[in-house]
């Protein structure tokens, strides 16, 4: 128990972000112009690492948000640093071997003129008394 699956890797070099998001497929501008991406990463063999490392980021969100900061999870990296031929690339990250990518979360300052605010879906959820 307690096994704190995750590792994370804070990228703030922004020619290191745009190489990044070069390399995902289909992907321009993938991390929407952030400064900073933190590259998740959890232990495969521990009990739970998904929900682990995925809790433990959305407590990074929580956090940012209070400091005034936007968050952004980019899933499509993880494709990019599962993939064996850039194995070489996680391990100059400092990324353990055992190690796999779950995502990242990219983070700055947003402009709210451009970010589009949806309305809340209806009726997704089930009260069986």
């Amino acid at each position: 128990m307690n096994q704190q699956s995750w590792y994370f890797v804070l990228v703030s070099n922004l020619d290191i972000i745009e190489d990044l998001s070069m390399l995902m497929e289909n992907a321009n501008n993938a991390f929407y112009g952030a400064k900073n991406v933190i590259l998740l990463f959890y232990k495969e063999d521990n009990i739970a690492p998904i929900v682990d490392t995925t809790f433990a980021t959305s407590y990074m969100m929580f956090e940012a948000c209070e400091l005034g900061l936007g968050t952004c999870w980019i899933n499509g990296v993880k494709h990019v640093l599962n993939d064996s031929k850039y194995q070489l690339l996680k391990e100059k990250m400092g990324v353990p071997k055992e190690y796999k990518c779950l995502g990242s979360l990219a983070i700055g300052y947003y402009d709210l003129d451009e970010v589009e605010i949806l309305p809340r879906k209806k009726d997704y959820f089930t009260i069986i008394k």
